[in-house]
């Protein structure tokens, strides 16, 4: 064996592990009050046929628009253009229970969607889009998830309305478990008109 023939003593570099990433969606958050009388009416309902799994009442939310998977990088850019949503207040009137066939959902939603839930979704697909987001608002129709795996609903025509006026919006992340699946708000941010927004 030659001796300037080395071999080296280093060990081989371990490749680096993805970084992690957090599952991120934007919703409405119900005020306790809010949230309790959805909890109630959710129980009264009479039972389905077949099936239907009742959401938690921690989970109770309206999604206004699923992100998904992002990088701490891109969280820092959600939770810099979310401040500049300059969207009012609004109230919702929540009187309507509507079901999904395909993912067999039963949710409770309203009648007439409010002009300021409206305004909300355009304000908000505008600023994400700055960070690489697209969001459909046309598609968006307001509803709460009541009961999940529901086959065969009851048909309920009169509920007594919940009223709820909507004073600010959240950024929400999804975490699983062996429990199941929760929610945690990562970031609040209050709806205060027009021109109001946070400045950053």
């Amino acid at each position: 064996m030659s001796s300037d023939r080395r071999e080296s003593s280093e060990a081989p570099e371990s490749p680096q592990k993805p970084a992690k990433k957090r599952r991120i969606f934007l919703a409405l958050w119900p005020t306790k009050a809010v949230r309790k009388q959805m909890a109630a009416l959710n129980r009264q309902l009479p039972l389905p046929e077949r099936g239907g799994r009742l959401m938690s009442h921690s989970n109770l939310h309206l999604t206004l628009h699923y992100i998904g998977f992002v990088s701490e990088e891109s969280l820092a850019c959600l939770s810099r253009a979310l401040q500049k949503v300059s969207s009012a207040p609004f109230k919702m009137g929540l009187d309507r229970l509507g079901y999904f066939k395909r993912p067999k959902v039963l949710w409770l939603g309203c009648k007439e969607t409010p002009t300021g839930y409206t305004e909300l979704l355009k304000q908000l697909a505008e600023k994400i889009a700055h960070c690489g987001f697209e969001m459909e608002e046309e598609t968006n129709r307001p509803h709460i998830t009541l009961r999940r795996k529901v086959s065969r609903p009851k048909e309920v025509t009169n509920i007594q309305t919940i009223k709820w006026k909507v004073e600010q919006f959240v950024l929400v992340e999804s975490v699983s478990s062996k429990r199941g699946v929760s929610y945690r708000v990562v970031e609040s941010y209050p709806l205060m008109g027009v021109n109001n927004a946070r400045s950053t």
